[in-house]
């Protein structure tokens, strides 16, 4: 299966776009759409007018990136300026979203506006994306995400009122990623500011979860878990460039251990390499800690001889060598 076929999968899945149409919430999706549905409930509006925020196949540049997150699924978060599917028209929209910099000009003050024109004049039409808009939304996701000011290094997602938030967990992928990526290239990203740097420094790492589609702790993971692997996570792995690959918590663990390696949980628990071939590549894989919402740093739990191992996989790849060859695009 090829790169794009997976990803259509899981963008214009199926099983989740029957659900949503037939509100016959089964399995193995129907919690994370009950999930969403809910979510729009609370917030006084419905999974119609909003869209289902679609399933994230992974986020950065699967094929050349060295350094693979692996966890569980990717969190909801209401206001996120992110692709929708709408099952009336069975397309998927960029979302709504208020320009805090639109300004409206009342030319005719006579005139009674309702509130549905007022709200237009304020807020951008909602416009379809393309397959390679929405392909190019996750490669890019990340390495793009929005800055309050250049000294910023937070990883920071767009919200509907124009405002910003960050992810925590991008920031631990960030920092670990950091610490696994050569002198020779951290030494070019001199001339860069802090904001830029955290950016860059992403270019190296993707973050993909087991089940691509959105809840918050981790509502309807098991139930899907089975599902995705067989869908798209075991064709995602083959398909990937990394050679670090990072099982992140306890519970990625088994779910990687049980699909891919049933021989590697004695090796990952004692925070040592597993070396195995996934896709025809050779991988290195290790587990590391999350707790609170948090990776554990990798200095914190790995021993020297391991992080250097690490590293020397990491500095060998080809999207390394070409960037510490080429000059940075500050």
């Amino acid at each position: 299966m090829t790169l794009d076929q997976v990803i259509s999968n899981v963008i214009y899945n199926k099983d989740v776009h029957n659900l949503l149409k037939r509100s016959d919430l089964t399995q193995p999706y129907g919690e994370i759409i009950q999930f969403q549905i809910d979510e729009c409930a609370d917030n006084d509006t419905s999974i119609e007018k909003e869209g289902f925020q679609i399933g994230e196949p992974f986020n950065g540049a699967l094929e050349n990136a060295p350094i693979l997150f692996l966890s569980s699924n990717p969190a909801f978060n209401f206001d996120e300026v992110s692709p929708r599917y709408f099952a009336d028209s069975g397309k998927v929209f960029n979302p709504e979203h208020i320009s805090a910099t639109k300004r409206v000009k009342f030319s005719d003050s006579s005139r009674e506006y309702s509130f549905d024109e007022i709200r237009k004049m304020f807020i951008e039409p909602q416009k379809e994306m393309s397959f390679d808009e929405i392909k190019t939304f996750f490669k890019t996701r990340i390495q793009t995400s929005p800055a309050r000011n250049d000294k910023d290094q937070t990883l920071r997602i767009p919200l509907k009122d124009g405002g910003t938030v960050g992810v925590p967990y991008w920031t631990c992928v960030r920092n670990n990623t950091e610490i696994l990526l050569p002198t020779h290239l951290k030494n070019k990203w001199t001339s860069l500011n802090p904001s830029q740097r955290a950016r860059e420094i992403m270019k190296y790492a993707v973050c993909m979860e087991i089940v691509p589609f959105r809840s918050n702790g981790e509502e309807g993971v098991a139930n899907a878990n089975a599902t995705c692997w067989n869908d798209f996570t075991r064709d995602l792995l083959d398909l990937s460039g990394a050679s670090v690959i990072v099982i992140v918590g306890d519970k990625v663990l088994d779910s990687f251990v049980s699909n891919i390696a049933p021989k590697a949980m004695g090796t990952l628990t004692a925070r040592q390499i597993y070396h195995i071939k996934i896709g025809n590549k050779d991988r290195l894989i290790v587990k590391i800690d999350f707790t609170q919402g948090k990776i554990r740093r990798f200095k914190e739990f790995f021993d020297d001889g391991v992080i250097a191992e690490l590293q020397n996989a990491v500095a060998s790849s080809p999207l390394v060598q070409k960037a510490i060859q080429n000059p940075v695009n500050s």
